[in-house]
């Protein structure tokens, strides 16, 4: 129950948009994401020492933990979640409910689309 009680102070309604799956667009596999919605999300940056326990290369201390608490796995990987001027994207989830009743999304951030 601590850890509950740690990241429930974080707690802010976010703008985020939900991956509603994959679909051919032009002959290409591209994933789908639906409208904006806003939920209530704790957003916390990645640490130094989480990434010892992540797998090799796969993020950055920019990339951040994304807490969704008493929810029900609302987001899934692709989807987005604006933060602080950034979009980030889930890459991974990890389902602690039984545990202590949240459900931890970590999202890498979105690389700047380069100007046309």
């Amino acid at each position: 129950m601590m850890a509950y009680n740690a990241i429930a102070r974080h707690v802010l309604t976010r703008v985020v948009r939900i991956n509603s799956g994959r679909s051919y667009v032009d002959g290409e596999l591209v994933s789908g994401l639906g409208s904006n919605s806003s939920l209530d999300l704790a957003v916390l940056p990645v640490t130094a020492q989480q990434l010892q326990y992540l797998r090799p290369g796969s993020f950055t201390t920019q990339d951040v933990n994304v807490y969704e608490i008493g929810g029900g796995l609302t987001l899934t990987e692709g989807s987005e979640v604006d933060w602080r001027g950034s979009k980030y994207i889930v890459r991974e989830i990890k389902d602690w409910r039984e545990q202590d009743n949240y459900v931890r999304y970590i999202a890498k951030r979105k690389a700047l689309e380069a100007a046309a």
